[in-house]
Parts: structure tokens; sequence; C-alpha cells
């Protein structure tokens, strides 16, 4: 967190004008209002909620060292877990009993404190499009504005972070601001933001293709030398030993000195889920395969079919993962401007997200910020036929996945309310899983559109 603190303090701080500027100061209130307003719905996620308050209690009163030993069900990284002691701290020192935090209604304080971190990730995300749409500019700043708010006050964005309360704000803030370093060429900060949002949410390893890329290209451009090799390396131990530092405090176990119970998380969470869709609207989801088990026959007339696990399996992996990075990589490769990393990174998340087995509704969160980024840097060079303008076809992307996005949450959000009701979540995926499939159908036409321009060099 203090690595991320830095990297924005040192982007932001390049451009003292900003505090100057007007629509500044509109992102930062306007966004921070409406997530208060928020708080106004008297419901919080009947199981997310409660567990974020659990979690927080144990690391403030029994510290660190024993988190990922005890009984509780700890199936987050431990980058986040810094997050939950300094809540634990306040509620402690407010005095938030377990009674006021756990069952609905929720007072507002509670939900204040649980969701603080993500408000500003997402007026921080806020304010670097804000800059990179050129809000610096007298005449750049209204449709910078524009942008900057279509992603604070994006529904979709507000309903996880505000209320849910969920942690994606950060991920995506750290995904984004990663890549962006990564356009910039500056290795080493990159690589260290992004080990850190590793240990914040594993699904950062999706992104892994990009980060490859850079790496390759850096050799590259720098002719496979030793010095270059050197250079990777280097850094390569500097990331690792940040993952180090970030786990220290929960390797002081009973046990000894270990960091068998934070490797052991990792693996248990990565096997975790083993079904097809759980609640992600995507290609299983509208085949009415909706919580449809991967290691036991399924059937009792809940599923809309029930096909051979091995195949799904097989698609989701080979063409979910594998087909992602492929993409992803070959996108980068064609054009090495500032876009294709966003819209690359894009590709992969939202290709994952609809193919693979075993998504979750909020896996494709990071997608929405780096479609809206892709397209503010489009402009630079264009994604077609080399034009100035960026291009509409990005931003109409943007907009379609997060109103599927949007109603993927709402509609998971509400069906927790009502315990989860079996029938209603196949139903539902089946009907709404379209909202998704549509604009993915759109992007992968577009990727193929701009893998054959290029080749074409246009």
């Amino acid at each position: 967190m203090i690595l991320l603190l830095h990297g924005l303090r040192r982007e932001l701080a390049a451009d003292m004008m900003l505090l100057k500027s007007k629509g500044f100061w509109i992102i930062v209130i306007v966004g921070f209002v409406v997530r208060v307003l928020a708080l106004g719905i008297p419901h919080v996620h009947p199981w997310d909620y409660p567990l974020f308050w659990h979690w927080a209690r144990l690391l403030y009163r029994d510290g660190f060292s024993t988190f990922y030993l005890n009984e509780a069900h700890t199936d987050y990284m431990p980058g986040y877990m810094y997050v939950l002691w300094l809540k634990g701290f306040l509620d402690s020192l407010l005095d938030l009993t377990p009674a006021g935090a756990i069952y609905p209604p929720v007072s507002f304080v509670p939900r204040f404190v649980l969701i603080f971190p993500s408000v500003v990730a997402d007026i921080a995300a806020g304010v670097l499009l804000f800059k990179w749409a050129g809000g610096l500019d007298r005449a750049k700043e209204n449709v910078a504005l524009f942008l900057a708010l279509a992603y604070v006050l994006n529904p979709a964005v507000i309903m996880v972070s505000s209320v849910w309360g969920q942690v994606d704000s950060i991920y995506a803030l750290i995904i984004l601001l990663a890549v962006y370093l990564l356009t910039k060429k500056r290795f080493f900060p990159a690589f260290i933001i992004y080990a850190v949002g590793i240990m914040v949410k594993q699904q950062s390893i999706v992104f892994g293709p990009i980060f490859l890329f850079f790496l390759w290209d850096f050799l590259k451009t720098n002719g496979f030398s030793g010095k270059a090799f050197l250079t990777i390396f280097r850094n390569g131990i500097i990331c690792i030993l940040a993952i180090v530092i970030i786990v220290l405090p929960f390797a002081f176990t009973a046990e000894g000195f270990t960091f068998m119970p934070v490797a052991r998380q990792f693996i248990d969470t990565l096997g975790q889920r083993q079904f097809a869709t759980v609640n992600a609207y995507n290609i299983w989801g509208a085949m009415g395969l909706n919580w449809y088990p991967l290691d036991s026959p399924a059937g009792y007339g809940l599923y809309f079919f029930n096909p051979s696990v091995l195949p799904l399996r097989v698609i989701g992996y080979g063409i979910g993962i594998g087909g992602a990075a492929v993409i992803g990589f070959l996108l980068m490769v064609k054009s090495k401007v500032a876009w294709s990393y966003f819209f690359a990174g894009a590709v992969i998340n939202i290709m994952f997200f609809m193919v693979s087995v075993r998504m979750h509704e909020r896996y494709a969160f990071v997608a929405m910020v780096l479609l809206l980024a892709a397209y503010i840097f489009s402009g630079e060079t264009g994604v077609v036929r080399r034009k100035e303008k960026r291009d509409v076809k990005l931003l109409c992307l943007y907009i379609a996945f997060s109103v599927g996005s949007f109603v993927n949450y709402a509609v998971v959000f509400y069906d927790s309310l009502n315990r989860w009701m079996h029938h209603y979540l196949i139903r539902n995926a089946m009907v709404y899983s379209w909202l998704m499939i549509v604009p993915f159908i759109f992007m992968m036409y577009l990727v193929v559109r701009m893998l054959i321009d290029r080749e074409r060099g246009r």
C-alpha cells in the first residue's frame, strides 16, 4: 500500500496544477459525496461484509502471525490484510460493536470505515484518467472531466466499492498504475506495484502476459545484452523482496518462522470454486451451468444440461487462459503504443472471464478502467488506420461492459440477500449473461480487425 501511494504521489505530484483545476475538485467532491449517499442502501452483503469485519477483528486482536493458522475462512492474500488491520484498529477505537457491524441494518460509521480505502482508490483512478485525458489543458478540460466522471460515477464501480464493500477498486487502481508505468518504460516501479497487486489479489496473475511482453521487448531493444539480463535479474530480486516484506509479518507463527501458511492459502485459493462459473455472467452462465460442479457428476434436474466435465476444463483453461494470453501478446507485438497495453490488458481480463471456468462475478472488474484508459490513449496514434482522433468503439465497449457488469453485480447482490436459491441463480445467469456475451463478440471482432489492419501496415 505504501508503494502504491508513493507511485501515485510521484505521478500526481509532477503536475501540481491539478490542485488548481476545478475538474480535480469536482472529481474528488462528487465522487466522495455519491459514495457516501450509496451508504443509504439499507443492506450489506450477508457474507462478505461480516467476513471482512471478522478478519479485521482477528488481525487487530491477535496480530498477523496467527491469521492464516486459525480456523476462520481466510481466502484473501496478505496485501489487503494491512488495510483490514487498520479497520480493526478504528473499530476498536470507535467502539464499533459486533452487533452494529454484522447484522443489518448496519450503521453508517462501520460501513464507511470499511469502504473508505475503496472510495479513495476510485477517486484516485478518476484523477489519473482526468490527467491523462488532458485535464490540465483548458481546451481539453471538459472532455477530460467527462471521461473521469464516466469512471467515478460508473454504477458498476459504485456498486462494488461502496454498496458491496469489496476490494476490487484497490486492485483495479494497482493494475491501472502498473500498466501505465510500463507505457512510460518505468521498469522498476511498474513491476514493484504489480508485485503488490499479486499480494492483494491473485487474479493479478492474469495480467502477466503484458509484463512478460515488456521484458521481451526490453531485451530485444537492448540487443539481448548481458546488461539487460542483469537489469531484469536485479529488478526481479527486488520484486521478490517486496513480496517477502509484505508476507513477513505473517511468517512469525507459533510453529516458528515459516512462509507455509501464506503459501498454502495462495494455493488453496487458486483451487477454490470448482464450478463451471460462480455467478459470473459468461458463456457458461448463458448455457445454464452456473454453479455446475467440476469435481463430481451433477444433475438433480437443476441444470439446463449435464455436459462432461473434461471438455469444460479443456475449453475453459485452453481458450480462456491460453487464448487470452496469446491474443494479448499479439496485440502488443503489433502495436507498442500506450493504448495497446491497456487494451491488451482489458482483452486478456475479459476473455479470461468470459471463457475460463471457475470465474466469479467480479473477475472482470479491472477491464472497465483499462478500456477507458485505452480509449483515452487511442488518440495518440490511433487504433485503426493511424488517426489522431480517439476511437469511439473503445468507449462504446467500455459502456457496454459497464452495463453488463452492473447487472451482474446488482443481480448477484440481490440474490445473496435471498439466500442463494439455485434455480434463481441459474435462470438469471442464462438471461443476463447475454449482456456480457454481445459486447464480448464485438470486442473479439475489434481484436481481429486491429490485428488484420496492423498486418497490412495501416
